[in-house]
């Protein structure tokens, strides 16, 4: 009998753990990824903000594959989907597929306003973290030694716009880190220090209880974050951000402000896009026009009941882990017929050092209490234990010590120089 022929495109939650719950199949499974690590992508803010390095936050896919001798990763750009004669083509090489399964992401939406990418600094690979890390602490020594005040005001300004769970906790951990090193290395004054976070609705977290919502606002602002509520942003230059309400004069911009799916809906061009440039699948997570091709995670628009899933790291964690047994009953000429089900973990923010709010149906918490059930979700979520040891020897010395073990500024890292414009 010819050997099965599985592709993976993405090495995200999806594609990791279909490819882990098929390794000890007789397929042949080859996963294709633009990078050659897996990116847990919820602690990239961290890794900005100097708590974690990006090591900690990112695993050779190799290594969590194995030894499996049918599986086998290759760093290419996927540039078609041939779904006729079932071909997925690299620049490169061409892989024939039986099934084929699509779990490329998601990328930040400017709503139309593109242009604006090159004035701002955004969260979903680790090239962005360390982008922004360098950009952070870079701009912090050059404010306390330039002469010019209008200068340092800027350079010591910061805006985060959005007001989800991203830019809630980037903003958050801005405030927490810079009052850190004014406070005790520079020996400066924090009030100088001028930080925003700008939500065009009239709360933070709207997937949230208004509750936590509220609570959430009244914590930012104890750290010293000025959050600014129905302001639509306008304009977006390298040094300012105008809403309808005011103009702000900044250094640092960060754009956390909504996402659509990429890669899965470029490849599938024929297909209708639903909300966020979603495509749709069926309950088994089968792409509805063609049922030998999957998508999970972010670039799926998978419904449960009337209600769309979120984008969330444990949703494309269980749509792997029950497409790779689904699979293996496929590839065993078994009937495919159980439906996916979401088991919903709750959602969950960070509000600095030892903070946090957290939902799950009606059951609300805040504080550190909460701080301690997103902590433990977010390491049982990284895919191995050296991950795990590292992130949470890290939040132990920043919680008992405020140590930043990964501020070192290194603008030469992954190739990356300080964007003039930016500086």
């Amino acid at each position: 009998m010819e050997q099965k022929k599985v592709v993976i495109i993405g090495a995200g939650f999806g594609g990791i753990y279909a490819a882990k719950a098929l390794a000890k199949t007789d397929a042949h499974i080859t996963i294709l990824d633009k990078q050659n690590h897996h990116l847990f992508q919820p602690l990239l803010y961290q890794v900005a903000a100097g708590i974690l390095s990006a090591g900690s936050i990112a695993t050779p896919i190799r290594a969590i594959i194995g030894k499996n001798p049918n599986t086998f990763v290759r760093m290419e750009e996927v540039i078609e989907v041939d779904r006729v004669n079932k071909v997925v083509k690299t620049r490169e090489n061409e892989y024939p597929y039986d099934q084929l399964i699509m779990g490329t992401g998601s990328t930040y939406d400017y709503f139309g306003n593109d242009h604006w990418k090159e004035h701002t600094f955004t969260l979903k690979t680790l090239k962005d973290a360390v982008s922004l890390r360098n950009h952070i602490f870079t701009n912090i020594e050059q404010a306390f030694i330039t002469k010019d005040p209008e200068e340092r005001k800027k350079l010591l300004s910061f805006v985060v716009i959005g007001g989800g769970p991203t830019g809630v906790e980037t903003a958050g951990v801005i405030a927490e880190v810079t009052e850190q090193l004014t406070r005790e290395e520079i020996k400066a004054d924090f009030s100088e220090i001028n930080i925003y976070i700008i939500e065009a609705m009239d709360r933070l977290l709207g997937p949230f209880d208004p509750e936590l919502s509220e609570y959430t606002k009244a914590s930012l602002e104890k750290l010293g974050v000025k959050v600014k509520l129905k302001s639509m942003v306008r304009e977006v230059s390298h040094e300012f951000v105008r809403t309808d309400n005011e103009e702000f004069n900044v250094g640092t911009i960060v754009w956390a402000a909504g996402v659509k799916a990429i890669g899965a809906p470029a490849l599938l061009s024929d297909i209708e896009k639903q909300r966020n440039n979603r495509v749709k699948v069926n309950d088994k997570l089968q792409l509805v026009e063609d049922p030998n091709i999957f998508l999970l995670g972010d670039c799926s628009f998978c419904l449960e009941g009337e209600r769309p899933l979120p984008g969330l790291g444990s949703v494309a964690k269980q749509q792997g882990v029950y497409l790779g047994q689904q699979l293996k009953a496929i590839l065993k000429g078994k009937e495919f017929n159980k439906p996916f089900k979401y088991s919903d973990l709750g959602v969950m923010a960070t509000i600095g050092r030892a903070a946090a709010v957290a939902q799950f149906g009606s059951f609300k918490f805040t504080g550190f209490f909460a701080w301690l059930v997103w902590s433990l979700v977010h390491v049982m979520l990284l895919i191995s234990f050296r991950n795990r040891f590292w992130v949470l020897t890290s939040w132990v010395m920043t919680l008992l010590h405020g140590s930043l073990e990964a501020r070192n500024i290194n603008n030469k890292e992954y190739s990356l120089e300080p964007a003039p414009a930016k500086n």
